[in-house]
């Protein structure tokens, strides 16, 4: 397996891509996630595949905000439009920056939307996807994020076999399900659906837990030992990112500490 960063929470706000670059380098990481709102300016793609190919840090997999403010599971069609063209924007500059994965942000169930509505939406929604991502060969990763959807492995699992396309899977955060299961099972069901894997650790708190909880790996409670038993006895030998915060103090020290502990992990 690989050592992954994601760029938008493990580097600091407003360095060059530069700078970001040469961070993840440094710290050993060997393929960067970037975490985008407006897509990228054609300066910035060739920017950004220059610079991929001097520090030899391949881009590994593209995300968008706008998904949590644009949804699959909406009931408004407008919403669902934009949400779509979202993905595939990020289909499309992963595609030119030679990475093979987008995280996707599917929506929420909330009062407005009921459980069946957002199902049927967001399968809906990416079933018209499936020509779209087909052609161009970029995987979508559905993540498990605390969005009231999709909140168990089964779960999971169905809506992806429903989806029915081979670039359609899970771009799995071991953190966010630990809230209310043990991520070792999760990837025992899901298997070879899984795309792309999170890492970030998680200290309950009254069965519970808050972003607050959300913790440098190695001090949560998580047991990653089994979490890497489970992921090579699925086959699993893909990038495991770190979307774990830096240290505002101590940036490229937290970022160091980050890639040996999970050298250590990888080790498990």
């Amino acid at each position: 397996m690989k050592k992954g960063l994601n760029q938008g929470f493990a580097l600091p706000k407003g360095i060059s891509h530069r700078e970001e670059f040469e961070m993840t380098k440094k710290a050993g990481f060997e393929g960067i996630e970037f975490n985008i709102t407006d897509p990228f300016t054609a300066d910035e793609l060739a920017e950004i595949k220059a610079l991929s190919k001097e520090f030899g840090i391949p881009v590994l997999s593209l995300v968008s905000d706008l998904h949590w403010q644009y949804h699959l599971t909406s009931n408004d069609p407008a919403d669902r439009k934009r949400a779509q063209e979202i993905t595939k924007e990020l289909v499309t500059q992963a595609k030119e920056l030679g990475a093979d994965s987008v995280l996707v942000v599917p929506g929420t169930v909330n009062e407005n939307v009921t459980y069946v509505e957002a199902y049927n939406n967001a399968l809906n929604a990416l079933i018209e996807l499936k020509p779209f991502l087909e052609e161009m060969k970029v995987n979508v990763g559905i993540e498990n994020v605390w969005n009231k959807f999709l909140i168990t492995a089964f779960e999971m699992r169905d809506f992806i076999d429903a989806v029915d396309c081979p670039y359609v899977g899970s771009y799995f955060d071991a953190g966010n399900v630990a809230i209310n299961a043990f991520p070792e099972y999760w990837i025992e069901i899901l298997g070879k659906r899984i795309k792309k894997v999170h890492i970030k650790d998680f200290r309950a708190c009254d069965s519970g837990g808050v972003l607050s909880t959300f913790v440098d790996l190695g001090e949560g409670d998580i047991r990653w030992d089994r979490v890497m038993k489970a992921l090579r006895e699925v086959g699993y030998d893909d990038y495991i990112t770190c979307e774990v915060a830096y240290h505002k103090i101590c940036p490229q020290t937290s970022l160091d500490n980050m890639s040996r502990t999970l050298d250590e992990i990888l080790a498990l």
